[in-house]
């Protein structure tokens, strides 16, 4: 620095030499031209201090440690500044970048003189200007290159569960990501849903299939079962009543009328046998046909013995013919529901056969009517 008077003081202070000058003593009136050495001063050079110092023999480090001393003056700041960066004010490190501190040199020189701007890492970011280090991505998020000034984040179906990642994985199949975006894991599949490699939802099942958890596809319902909603964990057998003939079925079908299935998860229906019947569409069992009825095999309605050109009835029940129906006895007689094999009645008893045809109207009962007789210890009576 120089003053023409040769002092600093308040109202007249120092100014610094001008480039290609430089003072080397207190009290300097004036500033002494540099001497070339290799090739003029330039704006590397501009340090006010004992002598030129030539770029290409000295670091950045040397040329500002030259000066540490004089640091108090905006002036040198500004010339500490040139000396490094060639000019005259210090930019930011731009985003995805950071700078690197002289830790070996004094505080102040830190704070002054970055070296340089260094590109952040891949899986690190710096989304401000003038950073002074890098931040690693966090889990969900990834940089595959470098000087990245955000971290981007993982694709559907892809996941990242550590810091500082540079690509994101894949969800195996039976999982699905656990956020449409920026997943840190992946969750499995519950149990009547699917997924396949990198999806980010898992799929329900069709009706007519199933499937567990963490599965990678739906497995159709087996013959005698079925699922009726979409997302089924499982299938249901089938109830009694009703079959299921093929595999994939949405509902059971119930067995025709004439036919019966008394098992669950079956796969055909049986026919009613002869004797018993079904009337409505879905029986576990078969019904018996009843007195005076009779049916052949798969029959839904059981048939009525004739009543022309006379009444006839069955023996029992479970009759699978009309050859089964036989006409009722004669007046004073009777036979097993009625019918034949006919017996006469005993005396004082009497029956009214073909005249009344109705069940156990062929029994023989004691006539209130008509004259009967009974014997009791050798005494025959009649009543009017």
């Amino acid at each position: 620095t120089f003053n023409p008077d040769g002092r600093d003081t308040q109202q007249d202070p120092c100014d610094d030499c001008n480039s290609g000058f430089y003072s080397d003593a207190e009290g300097a009136t004036a500033c002494l031209p540099c001497s070339p050495v290799s090739r003029p001063c330039d704006a590397c050079t501009v340090v006010p201090r004992l002598q030129c110092v030539r770029c290409t023999t000295y670091s950045s480090k040397e040329l500002i440690e030259v000066a540490v001393g004089r640091v108090h003056t905006q002036g040198l700041r500004e010339a500490l500044r040139a000396a490094i960066l060639g000019q005259s004010t210090c930019d930011l490190c731009p985003p995805g970048t950071f700078s690197v501190t002289n830790t070996t040199a004094s505080p102040v020189v830190q704070s002054l003189a970055p070296d340089t701007c260094v590109e952040c890492s891949r899986g690190f970011y710096a989304d401000l200007s003038g950073g002074t280090s890098c931040d690693a991505c966090e889990s969900g998020t990834y940089s595959r290159s470098s000087a990245a000034s955000s971290c981007l984040f993982c694709e559907p179906g892809r996941f990242s569960n550590a810091t500082a990642a540079t690509s994101c994985s894949i969800c195996t199949a039976g999982y699905r990501s656990s956020d449409p975006y920026g997943s840190a894991s992946c969750l499995p599949c519950a149990a009547g849903t699917y997924s396949l490699a990198e999806s980010s939802t898992c799929i329900d099942c069709q009706p007519g299939e199933y499937s567990d958890a963490m599965s990678s596809t739906c497995t159709v319902c087996p013959v005698g079962y079925f699922s009726s909603a979409a997302g089924s964990p499982n299938c249901t057998a089938c109830d009694p009543g009703t079959i299921a003939d093929s595999e994939g079925q949405v509902i059971c079908d119930d067995c025709p009328r004439g036919q019966y299935q008394d098992q669950s998860n079956a796969t055909l229906c049986f026919e009613c046998p002869a004797g018993t019947f079904s009337q409505n569409p879905g029986s576990a069992v078969c019904a018996l046909c009843g007195w005076g009825q009779y049916s052949q095999n798969g029959s839904f309605v059981c048939d009525r013995c004739p009543t022309f050109p006379q009444f006839t009835n069955t023996t029992g029940l479970l009759k699978t013919s009309v050859l089964d129906c036989f006409a009722y006895c004669e007046p004073g007689s009777a036979g097993y529901n009625g019918v034949e094999p006919c017996i006469p009645c005993y005396p004082g008893t009497t029956s009214l056969g073909t005249a009344n045809p109705e069940p156990f109207s062929g029994f023989c009962n004691v006539d209130y009517v008509h004259t009967f007789a009974f014997e009791g210890g050798g005494i025959q009576a009649t009543v009017i």
